[in-house]
């Protein structure tokens, strides 16, 4: 083979390579639009039992593949809404599901790989509205997933018999072959951050004929489920440390899976070889009953396998609170106003402790801690939505006027919290651009400023934390000290203000510091804000806890369909109007 004919073969391939990998992401992403929010809503039932949960992930890896479906989990576990002992179910069938959603990639499908991508185009065109035009999309990567690794088969079935010399007995066979095969998927998958594109690649050399026999493309296999796990740990960084256990888990359970394939690999092979007499298959079969013999193994020793997470990743640190939100509380509907008070205190807890790592960050840009305050605004959002639905159910109860109106005060003080957490999030980002623009320096002068402000503003994130207390006894006492607190801080912000403009008039600063001094006093002013909001649906009359009521019962109201209104009335008058 000649130079020239190499480098086409590696174009060829790397250009085939490239497709899979684009037309699985196209997949999974319009996936991930079209029943993604399904999912999150549906990761709350993971909590019912390791069953529920099993099934759960196996679904969510079906069709959000385990990277995408841990990566999921992760950050569930980042926010406190699942604990690590939950966790283990859902990682485990998302492990699964990547398994049994590689069984379709391993069809051979001939020419007919045409209609799902004509199809898909159809849908895109005729049906332009969601969740349509992600489906349509989906089934066009579905489509190009099969084109792709027909076009890396036809590169590589020229060059079988070299690559089978290469491929199915390398070093002579044996253990340290094994190992060097395990290793290589293992570095291939972690690259390719993607379990299935390995698994492409595979099912390609196998059709094109570099392998013989099921024995040589078992360590393949095995390597893809490690490296596969990279992702996850990757994605854990800046997280809590529950949360990388979560990542942990994912990696221990695929390694205690390939040891488990080692130690019974010739039964494994055998009973394999009886499933199907076509190779690809048999490959595929092979991923799926490790995922089930390790689920099968790992469930009902949850218990000891959370232990051992544990002690792998040992620290003096001690994990953050999970969420309060208990769906068994709910028949108690002043005991669920309760948990739902303590759980806007840790999310507040969450914003604060981000607010805090962006003045840490504010001159000394740290990646990881810049990371940890993106995480934590996924959290934050994660947490509100969950808190919504807790509300939404709790409403389903007989509820005293006091009890109805306090449900609106929570909803609304949750959103405030969530726009404190944007606005952290968008300090980030300011002071990420800042610290790349050429003379954006700050002065020690304009540090102190910003920082006895960034103080002020602290102190009154520090107050909303302790009047979310649902042991205050008296919320209207609290409040009216963050609005003091609030007023002392628009003060200082007022001075800021004249002094940036000072300073700027005589030329003692720049304009471009002057720009991002404003924007950094903006996002603290609006952070404050809704701080303000907060104290102010706490000022009201009916925002109190009546502790004599938490262990009472309120029955479930009926369902009934309320009273329709006809549009035509409302949308004649806006015609009328002119507004339409």
């Amino acid at each position: 083979m000649d130079n020239n004919s190499l480098f086409w073969i590696v174009l060829k391939l790397l250009g085939g390579l490239a497709f899979f990998i684009f037309a699985l992401k196209t997949l999974i992403s319009n996936l991930q639009a079209a029943g993604g929010r399904w999912m999150r809503e549906a990761i709350r039932w993971a909590t019912r039992g390791r069953w529920v949960g099993l099934g759960l992930g196996t679904a969510m890896g079906t069709l959000l593949q385990s990277n995408a479906g841990v990566f999921l989990i992760i950050g569930f576990l980042h926010a406190g809404l699942l604990t690590l002992p939950q966790a283990i179910a859902p990682i485990a069938g998302a492990n699964l599901g990547t398994t049994l959603a590689l069984q379709l990639i391993a069809f051979d499908l001939g020419e007919f790989y045409y209609i799902p991508i004509i199809l898909g185009v159809l849908i895109m065109i005729s049906i332009q509205r969601r969740p349509w035009n992600e489906i349509g999309q989906a089934l066009i990567g579905f489509g190009f997933l099969f084109m792709s690794m027909k076009l890396m088969s036809g590169t590589f079935a020229p060059h079988k018999e070299l690559l089978r010399s290469w491929l199915s007995d390398p070093h002579g066979g044996g253990f340290s072959a094994q190992i060097i095969g395990i290793a290589t998927t293992t570095i291939i998958s972690a690259l390719l951050q993607s379990r299935s594109a390995t698994m492409g690649l595979l099912f390609a050399l196998i059709g094109a004929g570099a392998f013989h026999s099921l024995e040589p493309i078992f360590p393949y296999v095995l390597g893809a489920q490690i490296g596969t796990c990279s992702t996850g740990i990757i994605g854990s960084i800046g997280t809590s440390i529950e949360a990388r256990r979560g990542a942990v888990t994912h990696l221990l359970f695929n390694l205690i899976g390939v040891a488990i394939a080692l130690a019974i690999q010739p039964y494994l092979i055998a009973f394999i070889q009886t499933t199907s007499p076509d190779l690809i298959r048999q490959a595929a079969n092979l991923q799926t009953a490790i995922a089930v013999i390790t689920a099968l193994l790992l469930m009902p020793l949850r218990g000891p396998f959370v232990g051992l997470v544990r002690l792998v990743t040992w620290t003096r640190k001690s994990a953050p609170p999970s969420s309060y939100l208990d769906d068994a509380e709910l028949p108690k509907p002043e005991q669920a106003i309760y948990l739902s008070v303590r759980e806007l205190q840790r999310v507040a807890i969450i914003c604060a402790q981000t607010f805090r790592l962006n003045a840490e960050i504010m001159f000394r840009l740290d990646r990881k801690k810049l990371l940890t305050i993106r995480r934590n605004e996924d959290a934050v959002d994660d947490i509100q939505n969950a808190l919504k639905r807790y509300l939404q159910e709790l409403t389903q109860r007989y509820l005293s006027r006091r009890q109805s109106i306090m449900i609106q005060h929570l909803n609304r003080c949750m959103i405030d919290i969530e726009r404190i957490g944007d606005h952290n999030e968008n300090i980030a980002d300011l002071t990420e651009q800042r610290l790349h623009t050429k003379g954006a320096a700050f002065s020690s002068s304009a540090q102190q400023s910003l920082f006895t402000l960034f103080e002020s503003a602290d102190r009154v994130l520090q107050l909303v934390i302790q009047s979310l207390n649902p042991d205050n006894v008296d919320f209207q006492a609290m409040a009216r000290d963050i609005l003091q607190a609030r007023d002392e801080y628009s003060d200082k912000s007022l001075e800021a203000k004249a002094l940036f403009s000072e300073k700027i008039i005589n030329h003692e600063w720049s304009p471009i510091v002057g720009i991002f001094l404003s924007d950094y006093v903006a996002a603290f002013d609006r952070i404050v804000r809704h701080s303000k909001m907060i104290a102010l649906a706490e000022s009201q009359p009916y925002f109190w806890i009546k502790r004599r009521k938490l262990d009472r019962l309120a029955p479930a109201m009926p369902g009934h369909g309320g009273i329709r209104n006809e549009p035509t009335d409302f949308l004649d008058k806006l015609q009328e109007e002119g507004f339409i």
